[in-house]
């Protein structure tokens, strides 16, 4: 099934002639210049999302590291119950939907997702039937988020909200200290910015504050990084 899926879209970005139009136009580091520019300029390139390039971004992501992770979580023990044990986890901007589906594949329909409308990823989330959800409407007991809150300006704003629902279990593969499309060089805490360099201590701190702990995995490079609610 995932085979075939994953044939469908290469298939597209090999035939689709816009796409291979913009993937000449907007290769890597094209790309990333132009957003490193744009956050010079206080006026971040979040139209960089809705080029298909990023489609084929985010399908590379998925293979060299979205797929591996699930495949630690899965084959640990600890970490297999504790998403076992959850109801409903939300998998945070999920790309093109092969992680939500992955994780649906292995747990059990109890992944939902999160993603932005009226962009390629979305529409092919749908194509896939992947539910999606909106964070303030949606009742989780569990996030994942893969390279994911290093394209928000204010992670810990935005993982505020995530707590307000409670969850038991979060899992994040945090990047923030990396050069890519969407990445910032400074992160917003409290109208405060904070260097990339920092954030990620910030980050875990604040979970420790909020009651989590962090489990001991020997995951490469830490990553996925898995925290439950004590």
């Amino acid at each position: 099934m995932f085979k075939s899926q994953e044939r469908e879209l290469l298939d597209f970005v090999k035939n689709d002639e816009e796409c291979v139009k913009q993937l000449k136009k907007f290769d890597d580091s094209e790309a990333l210049a132009i957003w490193e520019h744009s956050l010079t300029l206080n006026e971040p390139a979040y139209y960089l999302y809705d080029e298909k390039f990023f489609l084929v971004a985010s399908f590379i992501c998925w293979k060299k590291y979205s797929k591996n992770y699930i495949k630690h979580l899965y084959d640990n023990e600890e970490t297999n119950k504790l998403i076992s044990d959850c109801s409903n986890i939300v998998d945070l901007g999920n790309g093109l939907g092969y992680s939500t589906q992955y994780l649906t594949n292995l747990f059990g329909d109890k992944f939902s997702a999160i993603q932005l409308p009226n962009t390629e990823q979305y529409k092919y989330n749908e194509m896939l039937k992947i539910k999606l959800v909106d964070l303030s409407n949606c009742d989780a007991d569990g996030f994942i988020a893969f390279d994911f809150m290093e394209h928000i300006l204010e992670p810990i704003k935005y993982l505020d909200e995530m707590l307000l629902k409670k969850p038991k279990l979060l899992i994040f593969a945090n990047s923030f200290n990396t050069r890519a499309v969407g990445h910032f060089r400074e992160y917003k805490v409290n109208d405060v910015m904070i260097s990339e360099k920092k954030i990620g201590r910030l980050f875990n701190n604040h979970l420790r504050a909020k009651g989590y702990e962090k489990l001991k995995l020997k995951f490469w490079n830490d990553r996925p990084a898995v925290w439950k609610l004590k």
